[in-house]
């Protein structure tokens, strides 16, 4: 016969001491200062490196077919999993000089088709600009309001369709949405709504047909060119903005004599300046992410414009992990994780969010293991 009161103190005492278990198992929510120094904790050997292998292979095949913009975008990502790589920073930037170099001559060569009344050639050449330089604007400007002849493709957004998916089907490549945006007006981060309509650039370039003069020896009169633009004058405008401090107005002046002259030196000394003042007006009000907008615009051996990014990637970071601690301490665990990670990929180096997603990802478990 069974003691009962033996038997429920017996079944308390167990109970008891499962509760005390699963409270030590429990992770305290993350303070934002820390009380006492980290202890050195053994690490198992990363695994990044087969990761950055993969990119670095994908870095050297899209190297070698000159398709710099794809080749960079991978060597940025070998470089984020191998940081004291300092050798794939200097490729980085060979390799965006090698970009903007061939974006320049390609604009240079559909300008003077353009200016000779071959429409068909100029148009290939400012597509193989955007090629190199996606962001070329007077490339784009070209293509959308001064080239005539072939009409665009209409398209009707369906269900589902996004402007990376769109491109996808009439490009073969998710990358070229920046056309479609472009030509269409309206931001890339857009969310299309079925029965809008778009226009699909044309890309796909016939050879231009041989002029009467490859069939006959009699060579006719050209038409006459276009008066050349008063540069001077265009320069001298843009500047006294710059001197104003009205750099949202001096930018698109210079950029108009980039249209002509896309190696102008002192109109690409007026663009990067502007930004880069912009730039620190928007981190003077801690609008951090569009500080970086403007810094990134910025030539990338234009002054200390490196440095300043890294410190404006900094604190922003340290705004996402702040809103993460914030999150995490709402009990808004999975939303917190979020948080900590994009803190992380803008500072690899961030004192906490590596250790507090690892402390939050274990919570995580520990819950779903009690339901």
């Amino acid at each position: 016969m069974k003691n009962y009161p033996l038997y429920r103190t017996t079944q308390f005492l167990f109970l008891l001491l499962a509760v005390i278990l699963l409270s030590n198992c429990a992770t305290a929510p993350v303070s934002t200062v820390d009380t006492a120094a980290p202890v050195a904790v053994a690490l198992p050997p990363a695994a990044p490196d087969l990761f950055a292998d993969v990119y670095r292979n994908k870095a050297i095949n899209y190297e070698k077919a000159e398709e710099f913009l794809k080749a960079i975008e991978m060597w940025k990502i070998f470089s984020s999993l191998t940081p004291a790589d300092r050798e794939t920073i200097k490729k980085i930037d060979e390799l965006q000089k090698q970009a903007d170099t061939a974006a320049a001559s390609h604009f240079n060569r559909g300008v003077a088709h353009y200016q000779k009344g071959t429409i068909a050639s100029a148009r290939k050449e400012f597509l193989l600009t955007l090629l190199y330089n996606p962001d070329h604007k007077a490339a784009l400007d070209y293509l959308k309001n001064k080239l005539t002849g072939e009409e665009p493709t209409q398209y009707v957004v369906k269900k589902g369709d996004t402007l990376p998916s769109v491109a996808q089907k009439f490009y073969n490549d998710p990358q070229k949405d920046f056309l479609i945006s472009y030509f269409n007006n309206i931001d890339k981060q857009t969310s299309l709504v079925p029965g809008m309509n778009l226009i699909i650039p044309i890309l796909e370039i016939s050879e231009p047909e041989k002029s009467k003069e490859e069939y006959d020896s009699t060579p006719e009169e050209e038409e006459e060119a276009p008066p050349a633009p008063d540069i001077a004058g265009l320069l001298a405008k843009a500047t006294e903005l710059l001197n104003a401090k009205k750099y949202r107005d001096a930018i698109p002046a210079a950029e108009n004599i980039l249209k002509y002259e896309s190696t102008n030196s002192a109109a690409l000394n007026i663009v990067n300046t502007a930004n880069y003042e912009l730039g620190k007006i928007a981190n003077a009000a801690r609008n951090y992410t569009e500080a970086l907008k403007y810094f990134r615009k910025v030539n990338p051996g234009f002054r200390d414009v490196k440095n300043v990014i890294i410190s404006t990637q900094n604190l922003l970071a340290e705004v996402r992990y702040n809103m993460g601690v914030k999150l995490y301490v709402g009990e808004k665990i999975e939303q917190a994780i979020r948080e900590w990670k994009e803190a992380l990929a803008l500072n690899p180096k961030h004192p906490r969010a590596g250790r507090d997603i690892e402390n939050a990802q274990n919570l995580l478990k520990k819950i779903q293991k009690l339901k």
